[in-house]
């Protein structure tokens, strides 16, 4: 029963730690992407480096299919929200003469 006490969502040493770790591992990965976009195929070859990097083809893939993800993601929201608010008929509410106090969600 001692675990039922309430979280705080304050700082703490622990989620310094975390922070930090995370940080640094953020800054790693992308200075290795950096270095691998920049270096030539030919020096990650003479290294005996491609065998753990992916082709030169993902330099621009990765980013550009994470940028359509996102983009596709906030058109479905956008669409869903439209549709929701299509259903309430917005015309015939605005210029209603009395203020309608009634919100109707999925019906």
């Amino acid at each position: 029963m001692s675990n039922l006490a309430p979280r705080r969502p304050g700082p703490s040493v622990s989620r310094g730690v975390y922070g930090f770790v995370l940080y640094l591992s953020a800054r790693l990965y992308f200075l290795t992407y950096v270095i691998w976009a920049v270096v030539p195929q030919k020096i990650l070859d003479e290294y005996g480096l491609d065998d753990f990097f992916p082709s030169k083809y993902w330099v621009l893939a990765f980013p550009t299919w994470i940028i359509l993800f996102v983009l596709f993601i906030w058109l479905i929201y956008f669409a869903i929200n439209e549709k929701i608010a299509a259903e309430q008929n917005y015309w015939e509410r605005l210029l209603s003469p009395r203020p309608h106090s009634e919100t109707i969600f999925f019906s």
